[in-house]
């Protein structure tokens, strides 16, 4: 709105608005950590046994595998096992942890940078359904470490005596995984 002052009187117009109708949008992407999916199994001495864990999760930045295992040996005290763990992202990014025999019954392998966490970033949009949709077509979900990671697992045993029961051990995986997520928040500007 414009008002113009002369002697004779007070003048009034409407001025055309400024601006584009544009609002800046500041996209981030936090970090949380979260318990993930887990699993179970039995390895055989001197096999490779495997198993596989699903990860549902998308937009995944770091997964540990949290393994423990008992020893089913009947003579576990004078021989334990010792094993050797590899899991195998579904694209192929590969993790290993060895345990010497009597050494532990727990390891864990920690699989870093499975993708990575987009840098913040403003951008401009009309309203907060045109931002969001904007956000989401520049940043869609990452699926790299989302499916069926591989788990296979090597038992080895020192034995005292050349002939010997077969033995085994129980083992079982927990994950902890780190993901990012997407927000949008409106930047004030002034």
């Amino acid at each position: 709105m414009v008002l113009l002052a002369s002697t004779g009187g007070v003048f009034y117009t409407e001025a055309k608005p400024g601006g584009d109708g544009l609002r800046t949008w500041t996209v981030e992407f936090p970090v949380s950590l979260h318990g993930g999916e887990g699993g179970s199994g039995t390895a055989a001495d001197g096999q490779t046994s495997g198993g596989s864990v699903n990860m549902v999760d998308v937009n995944i930045t770091t997964v540990t595998f949290q393994f423990t295992w008992t020893d089913n040996y009947r003579f576990a005290t004078v021989s334990p096992a010792g094993a050797a763990f590899k899991v195998t992202s579904p694209l192929g990014i590969t993790g290993e942890s060895v345990v010497s025999p009597g050494s532990a019954t727990a390891t864990s392998i920690t699989i870093q940078r499975v993708c990575g966490v987009p840098d913040p970033e403003d951008f401009r949009a009309a309203t907060e359904a045109d931002a969001a949709r904007i956000a989401k077509t520049m940043y869609p979900a990452n699926e790299n470490g989302t499916g069926e990671w591989t788990i296979e697992i090597l038992v080895t045993r020192d034995y005292m005596t050349p002939i010997h029961p077969t033995g085994s051990i129980a083992w079982t995986v927990t994950t902890r995984i780190s993901t990012y997520t997407l927000e949008l928040a409106e930047r004030m500007t002034g």
